[in-house]
Parts: C-alpha cells; structure tokens; sequence
C-alpha cells in the first residue's frame, strides 16, 4: 500500500467517523426537542384543567354549502378541553343539506 492509497482511505475513514458524530448529534438534539415538546404540551393540558380562570369564548363557523363536513367539524369543536365555549354555526344560504345537518 502506497502513501496516497493509506491517505485516501485515512480521508474516507475520518469522514466516516465525522458523518457518524454529526448523525449521532443530530439523534440527540431530536430527542431533547422531542422531550421539551412533550413537557410543554403536558403543562399545557394542564393549565386547561383548570378553565375557571379563563374567559369564556364564542366560536363562529361559517357552513356555506359545508354539508359533508359540517358535523365532523362540530363534533370536533365540540371535543375540545376549553369548556368555556359557545358554538355557532352560521349558514349563509347553503343549497345542499347543511341546514338539515346542522
């Protein structure tokens, strides 16, 4: 083996090692990014726990022509944590079955 030859592969080698630290690091940082997320969602289904604090709301949906998707979107809004909420829906002249649904 020449000197070039035992260059060359000393190069691929540390660049190997070089690509193998910067997804071992790359690994890392996403699991304490994921961690912190899940902390900070946990505190902040917490602090929904308890809504007396908080100021009720009123949320408006507007269903124009919205018949295939207006009752998933009502039972979705409907299983929200906040509980202090008023839903309304508003149709504006639907001409398919949107009033009937709603």
């Amino acid at each position: 083996m020449t000197n070039s030859e035992a260059l060359i592969i000393g190069v691929i080698f540390f660049l190997f090692a070089l690509r193998w630290i910067m997804y071992t690091l790359l690994l890392c940082c996403a699991r304490n990014r994921l961690r912190r997320r899940h902390k900070s969602s946990q505190a902040a289904s917490q602090d929904f726990d308890n809504t007396a604090a908080l100021p009720p709301i009123s949320i408006i949906v507007p269903a124009h022509n919205e018949g295939h998707t207006i009752v998933d979107t009502v039972f979705s809004l409907l299983a929200q944590q906040y509980s202090k909420f008023e839903l309304v829906v508003v149709n504006d002249g639907s001409t398919d079955e949107t009033l009937e649904l709603t």
